[in-house]
């Protein structure tokens, strides 16, 4: 018993000869973000995700440091990042809590146009969050034509699903 307490003595007078600011010897906590992808109205499974990769940067679309990205597919069909937060001795490449960044969604490189979160954006949580954050895109937005009120006639319709975990949805109109 004698020698375990011994041990344990060195050990934490080595780390406090280390680090004597016994909190900056760990790194900050991540915020988390994570929920469902739902792509032209189907949403992706563990299966369907595969080639998909989910990237969270600042406003000027310059990634964090580390980077804040999912690329290993969903897992019980969600996906999870984690967003670095600010340090200036830790982490001087990442997320200050209550900013906003951008979500980007890409398929074997090709990127996808998020419609929920409007425009991708998010608010950044607080260290050590888990922020509950549902993603809806479409391919080629910018290729259709949104119709938000009246005017035109179309015959096909393209059924957007908005809100986290919300079982409500909004139709918007787009032409092809």
């Amino acid at each position: 018993m004698k020698l375990k307490n011994l041990i344990l003595f060195c050990n934490f007078l080595i780390v406090s000869l280390i680090c004597p600011d016994y909190a900056a010897c760990f790194p900050t906590i991540p915020a988390r973000i994570f929920g469902e992808i739902s792509i032209n109205n189907k949403q992706l499974t563990d299966t369907t995700a595969q080639g998909y990769t989910i990237l969270v940067t600042n406003l000027s679309e310059e990634p964090y440091t580390p980077s804040a990205e999912d690329t290993d597919g969903l897992e019980g069909g969600l996906y999870l990042i984690d967003i670095p937060i600010y340090d200036a001795n830790d982490q001087p490449g990442g997320a200050k809590p209550d900013e906003q960044a951008k979500i980007h969604l890409f398929r074997k490189g090709n990127k996808t146009e998020i419609i929920s979160p409007s425009g991708g954006l998010i608010i950044v949580g607080a260290e050590g969050s888990f922020t509950m954050v549902t993603i809806t895109a479409v391919y080629n937005l910018s290729s259709y034509k949104q119709v938000l009120s009246g005017g035109e006639q179309t015959n096909k319709k393209l059924i957007i699903k908005t809100g986290g975990g919300h079982s409500s949805s909004k139709l918007m109109k787009v032409k092809y």
